[in-house]
């Protein structure tokens, strides 16, 4: 009786690893033509600073957990736990070092690239559990081809890690809600989460709220008599191994715990406030704009995958409406899909929600375009994709002379293809996608919104540099942070005799354009007697970065310039 039950949770499985295997191959091959943010940079010594720590810890264990060495090997960027930045390490040594497989860059990356196709995983499984099969499809796919978590996911950062422990804790959160095995796999995973990045200390929030509304409603709810209770398992063993996975995984805070705890905390309690383009203006400082989260979701998330989420997320609310109304609707166009089991609907909501709107708080920076709240895009995915199925499901309806399954699959595909066109067209230029509605780039140009950030965009002019540039030549990279040209050195995308400099001793000068960055192209002008750039790299037609070249025989004298983070 329950085979083919466990028959098509087994077909999910398969499908999910599947499309998480299509995301990482993607990944993997388009890895090559993107530059590297500025964070990644910093990444890359702290991974390598890590290692050397192991090697002690292999040799040495006694030595390796004093506090002189730790602090050698473990203080660099000890504003941010260590779970990914120890996985980069462990990746560039097996798959570089060791088996020679990956270019260094590409086995930072790697473990990034995997909780991608981790999301893309989850994202179908539970999408295809609750709503079927169609549904988890569309939903996997869509988020796999969001042009700026596409973007993210190629890094050697926290940002799409973090948006896969989210889901991952939350997933197994709502299936913990019977279970006390996946209760105890929820607590690991948040101490995992935990260690990943300083966000995840908002998960309890969310699922606790959650929770009490569970428990508020089977007291509330009579009918209810005889049901199950939801179990707390999640929390209970989330307080229990949370925070011994958290400490254990990081041998910086092994001495002077508290006072280390209180320093990490402080730091992004009082996070600086860079700079981000809002519709012309500088936004520097609070208050910011409450609406910024809101309207870079609708610039730069596919138009079509808005839609469906709206139109998704109303499917879901007729299963909540009163009896009466809903039996009025039911009329007009009968309700499809399943009821909210353990509250999956008010879930998905939260999670969709949440993220977004702590953003929005005036007094919480806003920079990095939609990198912050990226963990509310997996619950989109799903909504979208159920609103899909049902597309499909009234498309077969329509076209009843063809096969049904033909038809859906048709209907999917072609809600996909504004998605894929968007991300391929935007590659390597993630950061500068927006949405046709607006003009896409050149659009948003026009608005006077963000247009990149990181610095990342550089790799797009080295050829240039590397046929220009003469033997032992300088240049000022702007924005690219000396770790991240190092690694352009290492693998061969930048000459080694290319050296860096600031703008006063450099030959040629590279202007990332920002709004915020205004003042440094009028330095790299009035230190190089000329405002025409020898180069200009574009996106769609938006200057994405210029190359000024030193008139030669310049002997002017140069005034002190100061760099601009």
């Amino acid at each position: 009786m329950n085979e083919p039950f466990h028959t098509r949770r087994r077909a999910h499985h398969l499908v999910g690893l599947a499309l998480a295997a299509a995301s990482l191959a993607s990944l993997l091959l388009s890895a090559k033509t993107l530059g590297y943010a500025r964070d990644e940079g910093f990444y890359f010594v702290a991974a390598r600073s890590y290692q050397r720590w192991f090697d002690v810890l292999f040799q040495e264990p006694g030595r390796a957990v004093t506090k002189p060495t730790i602090d050698r090997y473990w203080s660099y960027n000890s504003e941010h736990p260590a779970v990914m930045k120890t996985l980069f390490g462990f990746s560039n040594r097996i798959f570089t070092k060791k088996l020679g497989w990956l270019s260094p860059s590409t086995s930072f990356r790697l473990p990034g690239m995997l909780t991608a196709a981790l999301c893309v995983y989850l994202i179908y499984l539970w999408g295809a559990t609750v709503f079927g099969a169609r549904a988890g499809f569309f939903a996997a796919a869509a988020f796999a081809l969001l042009p700026r978590p596409f973007y993210h996911a190629h890094l050697a950062c926290f940002d799409m890690p973090m948006t896969a422990f989210w889901l991952l804790v939350t997933y197994l959160y709502w299936r913990s809600l019977a279970s006390w095995r996946l209760g105890l796999a929820a607590g690991v995973a948040f101490g995992f989460a935990l260690g990943v990045k300083l966000n995840a200390a908002f998960m309890p929030l969310v699922l606790g709220f959650h929770y009490a509304c569970l428990v508020a409603h089977r007291c509330l709810n009579r009918t209810g008599a005889g049901a199950p209770w939801p179990k707390p398992w999640a929390f209970l063993f989330g307080l229990v191994v949370a925070p011994p996975i958290f400490i254990g995984h990081w041998p910086w805070l092994w001495h002077d715990t508290l006072a280390r705890l209180k320093e990490y905390v402080g730091f992004h309690s009082t996070h600086s406030h860079y700079n981000t383009a809002w519709f012309g203006e500088n936004i520097i400082g609070a208050p910011t704009p409450l609406a910024l989260p809101t309207v870079m979701t609708l610039l730069t998330i596919p138009t079509v995958v808005i839609a469906l989420t709206l139109a998704g997320s109303l499917l879901r609310l007729r299963h909540h409406l009163p009896r009466f109304v809903e039996r009025r609707l039911a009329d007009a166009c009968p309700p499809r899909g399943p009821v909210s089991t353990n509250g999956l609907d008010l879930l998905l909501l939260l999670t969709l929600v949440f993220p977004i709107a702590l953003i929005s708080l005036p007094d919480i920076p806003k920079f990095g375009g939609t990198k912050h709240w990226m963990p509310a895009f997996p619950a989109m995915a799903i909504l979208a994709g159920a609103a899909a199925s049902r597309l499909s499901d009234l498309a077969a309806s329509l076209f009843s002379r063809f096969p049904a399954k033909a038809v859906g699959a048709f209907t999917v595909a072609f809600l996909l293809l504004a998605p894929l066109q968007q991300t391929i067209t935007s590659h390597p230029f993630g950061l500068c996608s927006y949405v046709p509605l607006v003009g896409g780039a050149p659009g948003a140009a026009s608005l006077g919104m963000t247009r990149q950030f990181w610095g990342y965009t550089t790799a797009g002019v080295l050829p240039w540099l590397n046929e220009h540039v003469p033997r032992g030549g300088t240049v000022f990279f702007h924005d690219t942070v000396a770790p991240s040209v190092e690694m352009f050195r290492e693998e061969g995308a930048l000459r080694r005799d290319i050296r860096s400099t600031d703008v006063r001793r450099s030959s040629f000068a590279l202007l990332h354009h920002e709004l915020h960055m205004i003042r440094n192209e009028a330095w790299i002008w009035n230190d190089y007697g000329t405002i025409v750039p020898a180069h200009v790299l574009t996106y769609q037609g938006v200057p994405i970065v210029s190359v000024y070249e030193r008139p030669s025989g310049d002997g002017r004298p140069r005034p002190e310039m100061r760099g601009d983070e």
